[in-house]
């Protein structure tokens, strides 16, 4: 269910990024900065989440597009720096080998972005029990008629910590764990069922980071997104 594509980064590359989007703090966004619809007993919980991305994730934009845009040209403008398009463009080159179709960004949305979880000054464990599919594309009206079986998921991880970091998804009525690798990059279908795994940071100086997106499968071509 889960596919290895290989590394796709060195480890050098990867402590690089790494070290840029550290340096690069202020343009992280906390998770309950983005204008999805949490229920508001859930608020106290969220905002002390280790849970940060640079970028601009359309499945936390909620219903408030004009919110959505506005955050998406932000994030794309740090996300266009030279080292992080090299990076994206090694990646999508690895998944257009695979499917044989050339790439674009797909119009009107984010790039793909990096997911950060630091405990600096917030909780040093996350855990998200509700599974997911990764429909959300959907949610802007352009895509509304998207097909979910041509949705796919991927990630990178670049930094992860002592406990080991994991996907965890459902296929029937069975869960399944499976263990990222550094450098890898790993894609899976949209419609899948799945969350991250818990999350333990042991220290207020370890991170776990990892390159996240989306892409849809057309006939002639992969749209990519995030």
């Amino acid at each position: 269910m889960v596919k290895n594509h290989g590394i796709v980064i060195n480890s050098d590359l990867q402590n690089e990024i790494c070290q840029i989007i550290k340096l690069n703090r202020h343009c992280w966004t906390h998770f309950s900065e983005y204008p999805s619809n949490f229920p508001s007993i859930l608020q106290p919980k969220i905002l002390n989440l280790p849970n940060f991305f640079l970028g601009s994730p359309v499945y936390m934009a909620g219903k408030n597009q004009s919110i959505y845009r506005e955050m998406r040209n932000r994030s794309n403008d740090v996300l266009n720096l030279e080292i992080f398009s090299k990076f994206r463009q090694t990646v999508l080159d690895k998944l257009s080998e695979y499917h044989n179709k050339p790439y674009c960004h797909l119009e009107g949305t984010s790039l793909p972005g990096f997911h950060i979880f630091n405990s600096l000054g917030k909780s040093k464990k996350f855990s998200w029990g509700m599974m997911h599919i990764d429909s959300n594309i959907k949610s802007l009206e352009t895509y509304a008629n998207y097909d979910l079986d041509k949705i796919w998921s991927f990630a990178v991880f670049l930094e992860t910590t002592d406990a080991g970091d994991y996907l965890e998804y459902e296929v029937g009525s069975k869960k399944f764990k499976h263990h990222y690798d550094r450098g890898v990059l790993y894609t899976w279908p949209g419609k899948t069922p799945h969350r991250i795994g818990d999350v333990i940071l042991s220290t207020d100086s370890q991170y776990r980071i990892s390159l996240q997106g989306h892409y849809y499968e057309n006939d002639h071509i992969l749209e990519y997104y995030w």
